[in-house]
């Protein structure tokens, strides 16, 4: 099937591909906002006093930063954090080979006081709360995700991370490593959904989740609630699909059209193996992880067997709720596996909850902003190894999965963090294997009938992983990628010739074992 005779196809099921997104913050912020919302009445009515004004003005020193930020760009991929900020888009290179472009969320930017202040530094107080309780309305459509599927989101996620993290995180003693399960959960949601039977079978066991329909409905959950660009956190999640352009393959319009809709995907055709299709790939990868991860994806390569690719991305950006002092950053010994280590540490302290583990002490920091989570460290205690934690319940109980939580206090807590920026890449195709999801890479079992309608032959014969993690004084920024690729082994051959009976020529008839039943000559048609 031609890329024009796909495209026609899928528009003709249905003009509107993809519905607008609705967003808001999940159940368990509600108590939050109303905090907020108080705090910020009280700001209101003192915003005349000599503490308001000197408020106003760090308002409009952040402003002026983020904007600052947000025109910077880290094009090595190697600089400080916050340099660049990421919206989900496609450049020229990926357009061109588009089918169908993915409708992402749009959400309000949160309105801050420095935007309705005169220049004498008043403020329009009710303009500025009408806006921020408009923000706030925009926000509550999340609570449409159900509380039984939210439900199935973390017990899916939860289940996939306890699962997998200690064999996705294995490797050489001394080595950093970073993963994001829930980018590489969303990829293999994606999976599941183009392929069927023990395929799928054994994909869905491994996420959790107990049917396909589940799977949508939790993919649709994870996209709600995790994606983030309203000004105060960035968290932004985006999908797609590669196709190959020729007319050997024959692809699903319906199922092209349920990658979009509920995956967020968008679909992209082009000639596998070309030196375009991969720099258009390689690019589109680039532009949603906001060029963090150039090395790792500058490895990503179509071959011209290739049927299809699926590609999934994380970028995430937030600052701490309670920065640190850069004058209070100093030298100070790591302890490595491989020898002591001077380090940058930074150094803060707080009242907050203080977890004590039978192998491990662990403590969160907060992000800012409404519903923005938090970065948790755990220390594993004298002798144990951070690979033993990777199968400890109480470290996964406090990722959402299971009751066996470690004790914890309120606590005045002191903390030296050393700054890093942990970057890794992966083939995990093995560790798939290990963990049970094997008939997807062998052809003779392999089922990718949803998506390829003569899928013969067709396996998935790569599973790529990138992720980087850096922290400063001012916050986090992160970005990770999934590719698994599907391979066909009935590719055409490359060369093409033109065969024209327009000259006499001879012709047999054989039989079944190749023997000639007739054999005759055409001179004259």
């Amino acid at each position: 099937m031609k890329a024009e005779d796909l495209w026609n196809h899928m528009s003709a099921i249905d003009d509107e591909m993809i519905e607008q997104s609705e967003q808001g913050i999940p159940k368990s912020a509600k108590n939050l906002w109303k905090r907020r919302l108080f705090r910020a009445t009280a700001i209101a009515a003192a915003v005349l006093a000599v503490g308001a004004a000197a408020l106003l003005v760090k308002s409009a020193i952040v402003r002026k930063r983020n904007e600052q930020t947000e025109t910077g760009k880290n094009s090595t991929g190697t600089g400080e954090p916050g340099k660049k900020t990421v919206t989900p888009k496609s450049g020229k290179l990926s357009a061109s080979f588009a089918l169908m472009k993915a409708v992402y969320p749009q959400m309000a930017k949160m309105p801050l006081q420095v935007d309705y202040m005169d220049k004498f530094g008043v403020v329009d107080t009710q303009a500025y709360y009408d806006a921020y309780n408009k923000w706030l309305k925009t926000t509550e459509v999340r609570e449409s995700v159900s509380y039984d599927i939210q439900m199935q989101m973390t017990d899916g996620v939860s289940h996939f991370a306890q699962t997998s993290l200690a064999e996705l995180l294995k490797g050489e003693d001394g080595e950093n490593r970073a993963c994001s399960p829930l980018n590489i959960y969303l990829a293999l949601g994606m999976l599941a959904e183009v392929t069927d039977g023990t395929s799928r079978e054994q994909i869905l066991n491994l996420l959790g989740i107990r049917d396909i329909e589940m799977m949508r409905s939790v993919a649709d959950a994870v996209w709600r609630l995790n994606y983030s660009d309203n000004g105060q956190v960035t968290s932004i999640l985006a999908s797609s699909l590669w196709l190959r352009d020729d007319e050997w393959m024959t692809y699903v319009p319906e199922t092209v059209k349920r990658l979009a809709e509920t995956y967020r995907a968008s679909s992209f055709r082009g000639k596998m193996g070309s030196e375009g299709y991969d720099k258009a790939i390689q690019d589109w990868l680039n532009e949603q992880t906001g060029d963090l991860l150039e090395d790792a994806v500058n490895n990503v390569h179509f071959d011209p067997a290739t049927a299809l690719a699926l590609a999934t991305t994380v970028y995430y950006k937030a600052q701490w709720a309670k920065q640190f002092k850069g004058s209070a950053t100093d030298k100070e010994v790591f302890h490595a596996k491989k020898g002591d280590k001077q380090c940058d540490f930074m150094h803060g302290s707080s009242v907050q909850e203080y977890y004590a583990g039978e192998q491990f002490a662990a403590v969160a920091l907060d992000f800012e902003g409404v519903g923005a989570g938090d970065m948790i460290f755990f220390l594993p205690d004298e002798g144990v190894s951070v690979k033993d934690l990777l199968t400890d319940p109480q470290v996964f109980a406090l990722f959402g999965s299971g009751e066996e939580k470690p004790q914890s206090k309120k606590m005045v807590v002191t903390y030296s963090i050393p700054k890093f920026d942990v970057a890794s890449q992966m083939n995990f195709g093995q560790s798939l294997r290990n963990l049970g999801v094997t008939d997807v890479f062998e052809s003779a079992k392999a089922d990718f009938t949803p998506i390829i309608s003569n899928s013969d032959n067709v396996c998935l014969s790569n599973a790529m992983h990138g992720a980087r993690v850096t922290i400063d004084e001012e916050g986090v920024e992160a970005a990770a990628f999934t590719v698994l690729v599907a391979e066909g082994t009935s590719m055409p051959p490359e060369e093409r010739v033109n065969f024209v009976l327009d000259r006499p020529f001879l012709f047999a008839i054989r039989t079944e074992n190749e023997l000639p039943l007739f054999v005759g000559i055409v001179e004259n048609p």
